[in-house]
Order: structure tokens, then sequence, then C-alpha cells
């Protein structure tokens, strides 16, 4: 047993390396554990001695297996050294096809290369997964039809163009590198040439997928997105409504297929049958019904994985299930514990990158409390098996109460999951539904007993007869009115019952230690001291977020950050613009980011970068133009939180650039001399009057001064040479110490003249990774060379935080070097270049 937690345990680290062992060393650990086990076994007779042992064992052979299949994943990963990279190749699509209006997207294995048309290529391509988005040819003429669209196990040829797997680095929210390595895809891109396509040959899963998913859409429109998440596994068409109030009810797990749906599509399975035996069938066919209903219940899980497309999450609960399954099946007498670890050790095997995913670590940590809170309660088992008694196998656990009894075991079950998952929910996901503990009192029989099977049989007569027989009409019925009461009684709550307070790392401790001292062996009558202050501390939490004076901010983390200084956060949202100004308990943010069609960079970086500090509220937005890579968060921002002032350079376009329900707050244009003060920091606008409307609506973006001592950090938005040339006019001192790089490092901006007037010692840049635009553009980044001003790019570096000590001097962080994992840059650069003469003032 103590191997299989040091194991479990110990794989579970890679999540937080910043880099890897070579090769040579995860080969000496190998050979180190192997002489130790043999050591254990022909020479070590004392318990204790062979219980020590087994755990370096486990450790070793855990970092080894772990690092191991890390290494083969980043080595086979097309690397950013090479920059972009054009083929011709043959692909055969391996996932469903997403289909995007302008472009479908999918994931597909390459087959064979043509031709490498770059000096720098891919030499290991073939046989790797990766990320494409096929974009349509335009008809010639309003007559001709469009191209024939690509399905699922489709073999194609195209004209791609490729680059690294990249992600944004902003130290929150989703680590979406960290999701491409898990699932294997080397290198993304896309392709405007498709040559050839080749109809799939033979089964196809993902048709069948592909096709329901379009007979829902078509039908169900509004309910589309529940339904294919619920029946299928596929998420993408969850409206950003609907993945908002999954997130603040707490229902999320409800909606991705995992541990939860696989175990109860064999529990309902298993149950059912045996309840046949019960009613009388067990007369006609006499014996133990137990091992071939597992085996009809392990068959039903494995068909219901089949429709979630066999995805890795749901690959890990199907080990699990089985793992837990088998040890009955057999006759094994394993007690729950003892399951558990070699579910585990199972998954880490069959899916070494396993502990990158949050789900991996939140579906065990449930299952955790689950073991543990039947533990307690039946005060036998340990949590290294030392106690395990028959009494407690799965089989006794699962034995059926009355159904009053059953009652109140669920609804414990649902508390002692919140309290066992809230420090890990405050940890990762900046706050915790309050309300979701009796929200899934309903939503869990709801689903299970109720919406899943009626899905699962639509789904099995549209595939017989072409229809679903009004089931699913039944079901959206169901789904949006359940919903839609919902969002009535949230309408009453403070942000809909989601505590959205970030916790210090203290208080994330201090709970997981009154959770863990809930299940110790009573002592002192410690439990009901637990239990009284569990709620003690989130209530004080909860409330403390009242307290406007109390808002945290970067300063409870470094009590070395003078306390009237502004803290600016350069953010790495790809091809765009957000700055988050902090002054005191103030905050300014400076653009929005891009948005699309189905979210926005808002909704996927800002907010959570904002709720993350602690902001519930903006004191004032500036929305330097109407391009959407600066303001197409707008909407998103305004319908999250409230904003005390808007400054744009067009006020009428900033109405029509938001949803028609939306109201405007107080708004104003930012015309130059327009000024204000927060504690001892001046923000002034000298944006370039644009009267007549001969400027570009680049040139008319709003410029921002912001004044602190003798430090000033210019904000320019997209102006260009035009406006450059017209801020060299203005009389006031324009130079400044900082400066965020006008339009994203274009060549026509930045122009010698203007950096000349400017005189900045430092630059920011913030542009996507191997943009088509290709910025920043090597002239500019020559002229900053040549006048020895040092730059920074949020594509190298990530997001940029800039603050200031108590005895004024300044202080730069770059997410991607203050918190790097080994998948952050396949070249494992340990300093980005831009580093090297950044100055003291790089930390």
């Amino acid at each position: 047993m103590c191997f299989l937690v040091a194991f479990s345990l110990f794989s579970v680290v890679l999540r937080w390396q910043s880099s890897l062992f070579e090769r040579p060393v995860l080969i000496v650990l190998t050979l180190v554990a192997a002489a130790l086990l043999i050591c254990s076994i022909r020479w070590v007779h004392t318990y204790l001695m062979q219980q020590a042992i087994y755990v370096v064992v486990g450790a070793c052979l855990a970092v080894s297996w772990g690092q191991w299949h890390a290494h083969d994943a980043l080595d086979t990963r097309l690397t950013e050294a090479a920059g972009k990279v054009d083929l011709k190749a043959r692909l055969q699509v391996e996932s469903l096809v997403r289909d995007k209006g302008r472009y479908q997207q999918l994931t597909a294995k390459i087959l064979q290369i043509d031709s490498i048309s770059t000096n720098k290529g891919w030499p290991n391509a073939v046989g790797q997964s990766v990320q494409l988005n096929i974009y349509r040819a335009s008809p010639a003429s309003g007559s001709d039809p469009l191209p024939p669209a690509i399905l699922p196990c489709d073999t194609f040829e195209a004209n791609i163009r490729l680059k690294a797997p990249r992600g944004l680095a902003n130290n929150t929210g989703f680590d979406y590198e960290a999701w491409l390595l898990h699932q294997g895809i080397k290198a993304r891109g896309y392709s405007k040439s498709v040559l050839l396509i080749e109809p799939a040959k033979g089964f196809c899963l993902n048709q069948w997928r592909q096709g329901f998913i379009a007979f829902v859409r078509d039908k169900y429109p509004k309910a589309a997105g529940w339904l294919l998440a619920i029946t299928i596994g596929e998420r993408a068409y969850l409206s950003a409504a609907q993945r908002q109030q999954l997130q603040v009810t707490g229902t999320m797990h409800l909606f991705v297929i995992s541990g939860l749906h696989i175990s109860l599509a064999a529990a309902v399975v298993f149950g059912a049958l045996m309840g046949l035996r019960r009613i009388g069938a067990g007369r006609l066919f006499p014996g133990d019904w137990r091992p071939l209903v597992s085996v009809i219940a392990l068959l039903a899980a494995v068909g219901y994985a089949a429709l979630a497309g066999f995805s890795i999450p749901v690959q890990r609960a199907l080990v699990g299930l089985c793992v837990f399954m088998f040890g009955g099946l057999l006759g094994l007498n394993w007690g729950l514990w003892r399951r558990y670890w070699l579910a585990m050790v199972a998954v880490i095997l069959s899916d070494p990158l396993a502990p990158l995913n949050t789900g991996f670590l939140l579906s065990f940590v449930a299952v955790f409390w689950l073991i543990l809170s039947a533990s307690v309660l039946q005060s036998r088992v340990g949590i290294l098996g030392q106690k395990d008694q028959p009494e407690t196998s799965l089989e006794n656990v699962q034995t059926k109460p009355g159904w009053i009894h059953g009652a109140v075991r669920f609804i414990q079950l649902q508390l002692i999951l919140f309290v066992g998952l809230l420090p890990l929910a405050l940890q990762w996901f900046q706050g915790v539904s309050l309300i979701s503990p009796i929200v899934n009192l309903i939503a869990i029989p709801l689903l299970s007993l109720v919406v899943v099977p009626l899905c699962l049989l639509g789904f099995m007569l549209w595939l017989l007869v072409g229809t679903d027989l009004h089931l699913l009409m039944i079901t959206s019925v169901l789904l949006e009115t359940f919903f839609d009461g919902l969002s009535v009684v949230q309408s009453y709550l403070r942000d809909g019952g989601f505590w959205r307070q970030p916790v210090s790392s203290h208080v994330v401790w201090l709970l997981l230690f009154l959770v863990l001292l809930m299940f110790m062996p009573p002592i002192v009558r410690q439990r009901r001291l637990a239990l009284v202050l569990i709620p003690f501390v989130v209530c004080f939490e909860y409330l403390s977020r009242f307290d406007t004076k109390a808002q945290p901010d970067h300063r409870d983390m470094n009590s070395e950050i003078a306390s009237t200084a502004p803290i600016i956060d350069v953010l790495d949202v790809g091809q765009g613009l957000a700055i988050v100004i902090q002054v005191a308990n103030k905050t300014l943010l400076y653009d929005t980011g891009a948005a699309w069609e189905t979210g926005s960079m808002a909704e996927m970086i800002v907010l959570p970068v904002l709720y993350e500090q602690g902001i519930d509220s903006l004191d004032a937005l500036v929305i330097s133009h109407a391009d959407n890579d600066h303001a197409g968060g707008l909407g998103a921002i305004l319908d999250r939180l409230p904003v005390g002032h808007i400054y744009a350079s067009e006020i009428p376009a900033l109405a029509t650039s938001v949803p028609s329900n939306t109201a405007l707050p107080p708004n104003s244009a930012c015309d130059s001399g327009v000024q204000w003060q927060w504690d001892d920091v001046t923000f002034r606008f000298h944006t370039v009057a644009n009267s007549n409307g001969a400027l570009s609506e680049n040139d008319a973006s709003c410029v921002l001064m912001l004044v602190w001592k003798d430090y000033r950090i210019m904000l320019p938005g997209d102006i260009e040479r035009d406006a450059e040339l017209a801020l060299l006019k203005i009389p006031q001192a324009l130079n400044s110490w900082m400066l965020i790089s006008p339009h994203h490092g274009s060549n026509s901006s930045s122009t010698a003249a203007f950096l000349d007037a400017i005189d900045p010692e430092y630059v920011i840049i913030s542009s996507g990774f191997l943009n088509r635009y290709r910025h920043p553009h090597l002239e500019v980044i020559e002229r900053y060379s040549q006048r020895q001003i040092h730059w920074l790019n949020t594509a190298d570096v990530g997001r940029v935080t800039v603050s200031f000590s108590v005895q004024g001097e300044p202080s730069v962080r770059a997410a991607r070097v203050d918190r790097r994992r080994f998948w952050h840059g396949s070249d494992r650069m340990t300093k980005p270049e831009p580093f090297a003469d950044f100055l003291p003032i790089f930390q």
C-alpha cells in the first residue's frame, strides 16, 4: 500500500515542476528503485524498513515514469524556434469537426508529408496530431457552391501552416498550453487550401456523433449546448451565458462526462438488473447474479464512454471504474482504500500526463472525501488501508438502505464534497458557489435518473429510426425550467450566490486542516469544533468583501510594494491589449482584448485576473478605440462588473459595440487635457484631436499618461505615424520612463522622432505569438535597440507586472519567468532573451 500511495502522490508533483530531470538521471532513478526493491525482498525483513523502501521505490518510479513521458511529449512537438512551418501534408481527422462559420476546427493526424517549403521544418511530424482551422474559400460568384465540408475520419490533403502549440500565460485561469500537451496536440495551425478530400471508409463513431450534433442543433437550438454536453460530451456549443450559470451554480461537473457519469451509467444498469432479480427474475434464474450483472454494467459504462468519444477524462474514469469493479469480480478481498490507490496508479500508468489536468485531481480528491467519509461513518478504514475490513468493501457500502436513510446519506455526501473541495476551489477557481450543495441535491437526481436516461434513449432512437420521438424535447423543457427557476433564485443573491473573494494561502491551508480534523478519530470532540469553525472562516472571508477598504491586491502578497504607488498589469491576451492599473483601492482597465463568436479575452483572461485580485468593480474603463482587439470584451465587462466611468475616443461607436440590453455607465470622450488624480497618481489624456475626421481610427486612440513621482508611463493605444507626429507638437512634456508599444510594435508606429521625444527606458509590447501581422516588426525592434531601449513582449514572457517598492524602486515580473512550468516553451529557456539586458529592475 505504501508503494501505491508514494507512486500516486509523487506523480502528482509533475504538475508543479518548472523543469525536468535529464533522461540519464531518470534511468539512474529507475535502477536505484530496482536495486532497493531487490534488497527489500532478499535481505530486509523488518516491516517498517520494508515500507520505507517501498515509499522510496514508489517515488523514484513515479518521477521516472512521469518525466520520461513528459520528455517524449516535448521532444515530438513543434518547437518555438522553428517559427511558422509550411507543409503539404496528407492528414486524417481524429476529432469531431466544429463549424465556426468561416472555418472548421478539427484535430488531425499527419499521415504523410509531401514537401517542406521552409528551411526550418518539423522532422518528426508524421504521426503527430495537430489542431487546425480549415478556412473555406469564398465562392467565385454568388451561384458557386461552397467547397465540401470535411467530416470526422475523412482523409484529406492540404497546404497547412503550423506553429508551436503555445498558450497564454497570466498565472491564473485555464492553462491552455498544459491542456494541449496533455491532449497530445503537437502543433497548431490553419489551412486555406484543401486539395483533396477522401470520405471515411468503414465504421466511424465520430460521424454518428457529428450527425447527432447537426440533428440537435437544428431541432433544439436553445437547449443544444446542454443536450450535447450530457449525451456525447461535446461542450463546444454551450453558450457563454450557459457556461456562466453552470459555473455560478456549481453544476458544471454535471455537464462534463467523467467519472460521475460513467459510474452512474454502470450503477443504474447494475441496480436495474439486480432489481429484476429481487422482483422475481431470480426464481427463474437462480444463483449469484452479481458477476454477470457487473460485467453488463461495465459494458454499459463502456458504451457511454464510446458516446463521449473516449476522450481522455472518460478513459481515465473507465480505468478507475474497472479497477474498482474487478476487485469484486475476481473475489479479491480489497478494501476501498486499496482499490482507490490502485485506481490512481492505473490511471497514471495509462495516462502519465494526467496530473497536468485539473479534472484528474478534482476527481480523485472528491472520491478521497467520499471514501474517507464512509470510513469515518463506519469507523473501520484508515487512509493507508491498514485497517481494511471485509465489512467495508464496496459491495457492503452499496447495500441499499431505507429511502429516508439514503436521502440523509446523500445530503451528508453533498455537504462533505462541498467542504472537502472548498479549499481547492478557492485556490484554483478564485471562488466557489455557495449554493452548489443545495442545487446539486436537486440537479444530480434530476440528471442521473431522468435527463441522462432520456438523452441516451433519444440518441438510440435517432440512430435507429432517425428521430428522437420528442424525448429530447421533454429533456430540454426540464432543463430550461430548472435553470430558469434557478435564475430567479439567483437574482435575489449577491453575485448569484458565487463567492469570488480571493483567499490567501493561509486561509486555504486552515480550511484544509479543519476538513481533515473532521475525519480524524475522535479524541477531544474536535469534529464538532471543526464543523463550527469551517462556516465561521468562510463567512468571515465572505463578509470581508463588503469592506471596500479591505480589497486585496498585490500588496497583500508583497509588503514591500508602496501603498500609494500604481501597479500596472499588462495582460497576455494574444494579439490585443488589456492593461489593469491599481492605485490603492481604485482600479482602471485600459482596453479589454478581443472577442469572438463564442467568447472573449475578457471572459477568459481579464475577469479571472480581476477576480483573483479581489476586484469586483472598476472605477474607470478606457476604450482606446473600437477595434475588436481592444474593445471586443466590453460587453462581457459591463455584464459582469459595475463600472464607474468610461472614457473612449468614439462614444457613438461605443454604444453600438455592446448588447442592446446593456446600459452604458457614465461616459465621456478621452479628450486631451482631461485628467484626474488617485492618491499620488495622476492620469492625463493626450489624445490627438480629430475634429475634422481626418485621422484614422487607430490615430484617434486614447493616449493616457500615468504619472507617479518621477515616473511616467504612456499608454498610446494603436496610434500610428500621423498621431505620433501630432503629439510632438503638444507643449506638455511627454518624455516617459516606460512606454506601451504603440500598435503592438507595428512598423507604422514607434517612429524615430517619436521615440527620440518620448525617450523611454523600457517598452512593453502586447502581441500574439507568431501573429499573422508579424508584430513586433523587426524594424521597430531595431529602432528600440539603436536607442538602448529595453523591451519585453507578452508573447515571449506572458503577463508583465510593474510595481514600485516603498523606496520608490521599480520592479518588473513576468508570468513565464515567475511561475515557469516545464511545458512553457519547448526551447526550455530559463530566462528569455529580452531580460538579458533588462537591468536590475527585473526580479
